[in-house]
């Protein structure tokens, strides 16, 4: 009996171990995890965005309603933020909007900056939402 109950605390102490294990890799995981650093640029009262990188690779989500509305030429950017991250290269996350136009629209990263990009020309009603985000790699 005293065999079986000495395997059972190895059994035990195992387990425990694992599980602490665990524990301080995420915790090493989360130590790495950094909140990205945005600065404004678009006018527009309704903006928010944020994201979180973790080592070359960021997270991103934007909201966004413009003001007024205004004519946009085909993949013009309309420049949104910049932030404290550079894209590898040119990267194109996903958008959607309410504009009730068949148009496909797309927010883009170029350096540091972020900006909402249209396939086509056409004017972008007023008080249209945008909203989108996606997964970025850079340094």
């Amino acid at each position: 009996m005293k065999s079986a109950e000495t395997n059972i605390t190895k059994e035990v102490d195992r387990a425990k171990d694992a599980e602490n294990y665990a524990f301080k890799r995420i915790n090493d995981i989360s130590n790495l995890i950094t909140p990205i650093n945005f600065t404004k640029v678009i006018g527009d009262p309704v903006f928010s965005i944020s994201g979180y990188r973790l080592g070359n690779i960021a997270m991103i989500q934007i909201h966004w309603v413009n003001e007024g509305s205004y004519h946009m030429n085909a993949w013009d950017g309309t420049k949104l933020a910049t932030m404290n991250f550079t894209v590898s290269r040119e990267c194109f996350l996903y958008c959607c909007e309410n504009s009730g136009q068949d148009a496909f629209c797309t927010f883009s990263c170029s350096g540091n900056s972020i900006y909402y990009r249209s396939t086509n020309s056409r004017q972008i009603p007023q008080n249209c939402w945008h909203d989108g985000g996606g997964i970025i790699a850079g340094y």
